[in-house]
């Protein structure tokens, strides 16, 4: 099977591109930049494609016959409700016709455990309610609406034109080349004393296990029309310090505790039991993001 895979070069875009050579499909990248991660074109045939340009994702679609929609916009750092909506919802939207267009009959979507609204303490699974179009966007919540709305939209589109459609819902994920959740743990684990927040509990999902369970989705004939959350067990700041330092991340510092009261958890079992979805270990992810990111070079590092 020859699969599109849109944000090839990105961050999970490049674990994607491992685990679906691994399960035997063609892989066609598509990215805005090809030539930004150029090893790729030693294993892939790589396609230029801008999601707010559908005419480029019309022709970067041609001749495949299945889509993994990877592409968005998120940033720790920057991002306005305007810019979460043009990319994540009307990019989306553009790409979904290029697929209409294309003929395909086939879709993987990444979403996010970021569509649930309202998240109780106890483990939300794929029925939990999600933002929609009536909610607001803020700088706090523009993100997570704008990838509700996005798979809201594949959901629609797909039953229109006929597409078999499974969507992923990662929690927090970490891993090698990662702009926004690794990035800030190097910084926060590089202070001369660290703050652990002694009350927080979070999910963090390793990047290549994510890929896994897509590529399985694909493989999978019972997936389709499924949604599936893969997150981690919810862990402390403390021992997501301790497993980075464990991997050989940086010399250990001091962790100072401190009070603030935050808990998210998912529901994976859907995923467990249908895709045989495992989050490794945090010391096991770590060691393995090290290990990418220093045969890259220190020039590829973040």
């Amino acid at each position: 099977m020859r699969v599109a895979l849109t944000g090839a070069t990105g961050f999970l875009g490049r674990y994607l591109v491992d685990a679906l050579l691994a399960k035997g499909f063609e892989v066609v990248g598509v990215a805005r930049d090809p030539d930004r991660v150029p090893e790729l074109r030693d294993r892939i045939a790589l396609r230029r494609a801008d999601l707010l340009e559908p005419r480029t994702l019309v022709a970067a679609l041609e001749g495949v016959d299945a889509l993994v929609s990877n592409a968005a916009l998120f940033s720790l750092s920057e991002g306005s409700p305007a810019a979460y909506t043009r990319v994540n919802v009307e990019g989306t939207q553009n790409l979904l016709a290029a697929a209409r267009e294309g003929g395909l009959r086939r879709l993987v979507h990444v979403s996010s455990v970021a569509v649930y609204k309202g998240l109780p303490f106890f483990p939300a699974d794929e029925r939990h309610a999600q933002w929609s179009e009536r909610d607001r966007p803020s700088r706090f919540t523009a993100y997570a609406i704008s990838k509700a709305l996005s798979e809201q939209e594949c959901w629609r589109s797909c039953a229109r034109d006929g597409i078999a459609l499974t969507t992923v819902r990662p929690s927090a994920i970490y891993g090698a080349f990662d702009p926004n959740f690794t990035r800030v743990l190097r910084r926060w684990l590089a202070w001369p004393i660290v703050p652990a927040p002694v009350l927080a509990r979070l999910p963090f999902v390793y990047a290549g296990d994510v890929a896994d369970a897509v590529a399985e989705c694909l493989a999978r004939p019972s997936s389709i029309g499924r949604a599936y959350n893969v997150a981690g067990e919810p862990c402390s700041p403390r021992a997501l310090a301790q497993a980075f330092y464990a991997a050989g991340g940086g010399p250990k510092r001091p962790l100072v505790p401190v009070p603030l009261p935050l808990f998210r958890r998912f529901e994976s079992a859907a995923a467990v039991r249908d895709l045989g979805f495992r989050n490794r270990p945090l010391v096991e992810g770590f060691r393995d993001l090290l290990v990418r990111e220093r045969a890259a070079g220190p020039s590829r590092m973040l």
